[in-house]
């Protein structure tokens, strides 16, 4: 056996291949040093997601983020997300096929712009496909006015007087232009409610009356006045001043006040013979009768200065006419001034007083003024203000209520209440006609609000169309109709703007939404006060904002006590989501 003890050891042999490693070399870099270079590494794989997820490798269609990968065009994107850019159908105003893929074609947007079916788009693009519809025939309206019809407070059906006008009704044809077929008819009625009274005298009335006009400086003031609150009177003209203003007469008629006849030149009848008393009040009859034809007839005469005699009485009686006199002087023509003239009649009006004053015959300035007071005072006190024939029972009396027949139902309108204020920009304005209320909203005519407000219409009256531009774009109103539209898209009204007597009675919402105006009610004081979009109103908190909310319109009253004091009872002011 061989002793191998002394030989010297070797170092074991390794393959080739095996690499040598040192096992300690790793302990001399620092482990801050590898944490720090751990924290790079993930900072950038990190970076790289996001540039990866946010780059151009997607884009964006509809609102949906989608991956780029096979999207070359815009018309690829469209199809990803299964939008038929093919054209609708052309139909007719019926709805039925008129014309195969005679619709809108479908469009596409790339960021915005409008382009091509084959436009390339890229990584990041926001695409829009709006996807073909069908379209419908141009429509024409034709609108028809239909004799008017009235009831009485039992709601049965009665003849409409001669006084009452403008209170015809609407019928609306629409026809498609390429076809001629009929597409829709409306018919709408605002049916004015009357009252007969079978003992006039016993319901609180009295009869203004205005002597030796028309004088245009005076007359259409004192008209103005009369029309704003909804009163009515009896005007005793003069034959040559009426002949010189035709368009006076006519208006007082056509506002539902009456004409009688007060000699043609002022002379004193008691100092003529009958044959001269007949032609006189021939010749104002010749004169007035076509200028009134349609509205009330002429039933009275009051001779000048009061003066009569048997011979005066037998002549207005053979003409067909009535002798009017009066019970309550206020000495007008003395020119006493305002106050005077308001205080005397104050002091001694009482149910069934006939007031003569004068619109004519020298200045009737303080006339004016005295009737701009003592109209609302006399309507507070609760009489109604009506002409001769309604205070002796020979006209029905209009109690200003309305119902609005249309598609969707009945509704009444009930004039507001007297003691209604309405100020724009801290400055009273007085309305072309006393405003309506109707299931709680207001109706008023656009002049003079409207451009007050900033804003601007027209009224179409072949049509029967108002358009209001504002600051929240374009309204279209159709009258006598539910049916709206604003900046071009349909909207359903629950209270449809009216014609009534003659003049276009827009929902004070709308226009308080259209224009961007503010609002709020003060019940203390019945003062509605408007503010126009371009006003400052610091010195108030407006209690009401008109909202457009969607494709409606409506009022959201920010205060919850906001109420009107209507036909004496407290109605809520709001019409939140009205236009259901």
């Amino acid at each position: 056996m061989t002793d191998n003890s002394n030989q010297e050891r070797q170092p074991p042999i390794k393959p080739m291949d095996t690499p040598v490693i040192d096992r300690h070399v790793s302990a001399t870099v620092p482990a801050p040093v590898r944490r720090i270079a751990v924290m790079v590494i993930l900072i950038v794989l990190l970076a790289l997601c996001v540039i990866i997820a946010n780059g151009p490798y997607h884009l964006y269609v509809n609102g949906q983020r989608m991956s780029s990968i096979g999207l070359h065009t815009a018309a690829d994107c469209a199809a990803a997300i299964g939008i038929s850019l093919q054209p609708g159908d052309l139909l007719d105003g019926r709805g039925d096929l008129l014309v195969a893929k005679g619709g809108q074609p479908g469009r596409l947007l790339c960021n915005g712009k409008p382009v091509e079916l084959h436009s390339p788009v890229d990584g990041g693009d926001i695409i829009t496909a709006l996807a073909g519809r069908d379209k419908v025939e141009p429509i024409i309206e034709t609108v028809t006015r239909l004799p008017g019809q009235a009831v009485d407070t039992h709601l049965r059906g009665v003849p409409l007087p001669p006084a009452l006008s403008g209170f015809d009704s609407l019928r609306r044809v629409q026809r498609g232009q390429i076809t001629g077929k009929v597409a829709g008819v409306q018919v709408a009625r605002v049916i004015p409610v009357i009252e007969h009274q079978s003992n006039p005298i016993e319901a609180p009335m009295v009869a203004l009356t205005f002597d030796d006009g028309p004088v245009p400086q005076y007359t259409q003031q004192i008209l103005d006045i009369l029309s704003a609150h909804g009163a009515r009177a009896t005007f005793f003209v003069l034959g040559y001043l009426a002949r010189g203003h035709p368009e006076l007469i006519q208006r007082a008629a056509r506002e539902g006040h009456e004409i009688g006849i007060h000699s043609w030149a002022h002379t004193n009848f008691t100092r003529l013979s009958a044959d001269a008393m007949q032609q006189d009040i021939g010749r104002c009859q010749e004169l007035l009768q076509p200028l009134t034809a349609g509205y009330a007839p002429i039933h009275w005469f009051r001779p000048p200065y009061g003066a009569k005699n048997q011979t005066v009485k037998a002549v207005i009686q053979a003409a067909g006419l009535r002798l009017a006199m009066w019970s309550v002087d206020p000495a007008d023509w003395r020119q006493p001034g305002s106050d005077a003239i308001y205080q005397r009649v104050m002091n001694h009006i009482h149910n069934g007083a006939v007031v003569v004053m004068h619109d004519g015959g020298g200045p009737r300035q303080g006339t004016v003024e005295a009737i701009r007071r003592l109209v609302p005072a006399l309507q507070q006190r609760g009489y109604q203000l009506v002409t001769m024939s309604e205070l002796v029972g020979l006209e029905p009396v209009f109690t200003g209520q309305v119902i609005i027949t249309t598609s969707d139902g009945p509704l009444r309108a009930y004039p507001a209440t007297d003691q209604l204020q309405i100020v724009v920009d801290g400055e009273p304005v007085e309305l072309a006609c006393r405003p309506l209320e109707a299931e709680g909203q207001l109706l008023v005519p656009p002049e003079p609000l409207v451009p007050r407000l900033e804003a601007s219409y027209q009224w179409d009256k072949q049509r029967q169309i108002v358009h209001i531009s504002g600051l929240n774009g374009e309204l279209l109103l159709r009258l006598n109709s539910r049916q709206a539209e604003k900046n071009g898209h349909p909207v359903n009204l629950r209270v449809p703007p009216i014609l009534y007597q003659d003049t276009p009675m827009i929902p004070l919402w709308a226009i308080v939404n259209i224009t961007g105006a503010t609002a709020r009610y003060d019940s203390q004081q019945s003062i509605l006060s408007l503010t126009s979009p371009l006003k400052p109103y610091t010195h108030f908190f407006p209690h009401l904002r008109w909202v457009d909310v969607g494709d409606r319109l409506s009022l959201f009253p920010v205060a919850a006590d906001v109420s009107l004091l209507l036909s004496g009872e407290k109605l809520p002011y709001t019409t939140s989501a009205s236009i259901q």
